[in-house]
């Protein structure tokens, strides 16, 4: 998972159009994760395994609430930097989520001499889920819905950016979607399709700048 976080986290911030790729990347990954919570709040399950730790009942007052929702907070959700804080917040797969945002991220935008990575790395996201199976950090139902709804709303977000730039949104029955007017929000000064080249740059000019205080 951190392999494909930190090449599509190159790829996003590396690209020419970068700010352009990242308000569409953290868009989809940010809707995915409103999903999530959602979840969390409307259904209860055990953990899937009896060998995790999870934080003692307390009384449940404000203080002691707001404490652990600021650990999570500044851990980004990630375990390996605290203690787990809560039993039965499983749905929905978080890891997967993460996993395919950020594999979808690689393949849509590398360029195309990095294209035979893209194999290595779909290859890549099938071990990790199989890796979080077996170690049962998750049920499989997390699992699939972390994969159906991370990579559904990936290309339904880039569907109707297509669309947008195409005039053709209401055409576009995934235009339905409460959230569509988002879209030409986030595109109204992007480059249409077959304007929009994957090419890696330096994200300032400081490289350039050492290399000619060199010369």
């Amino acid at each position: 998972m951190l392999i494909l976080l930190v090449n599509a986290l190159i790829v996003t911030f590396g690209h020419q159009h970068r700010w352009i790729v990242a308000r569409r990347v953290f868009f989809c990954a940010a809707l995915s994760y409103c999903f999530r919570a959602l979840c969390i709040t409307i259904f209860q399950v055990p953990v899937p395994s009896v060998h995790t730790y999870c934080a003692p009942k307390t009384n449940g007052t404000v203080d002691i609430v707001a404490a652990r929702v600021a650990r999570m907070f500044w851990s980004a959700g990630i375990e390996q930097l605290r203690p787990r804080e809560l039993c039965g917040d499983l749905i929905v797969s978080g890891h997967t989520l993460t996993i395919f945002t950020a594999f979808l991220t690689f393949k849509y935008y590398s360029p195309k001499k990095l294209k035979p990575l893209v194999y290595l790395y779909h290859l890549l996201a099938c071990l990790a889920i199989v890796s979080i199976l077996m170690a049962r950090k998750h049920y499989m139902i997390d699992v699939v819905l972390g994969y159906t709804v991370s990579t559904r709303i990936f290309m339904e977000y880039h569907s109707l950016m297509v669309s947008y730039h195409d005039n053709s949104m209401e055409k576009n029955i995934l235009s339905w979607s409460i959230w569509s007017g988002v879209v030409p929000f986030f595109e109204r000064d992007a480059p249409p399709p077959h304007a929009f080249h994957n090419h890696i740059e330096w994200p300032s000019s400081c490289p350039q700048k050492i290399r000619r205080s060199l010369a």
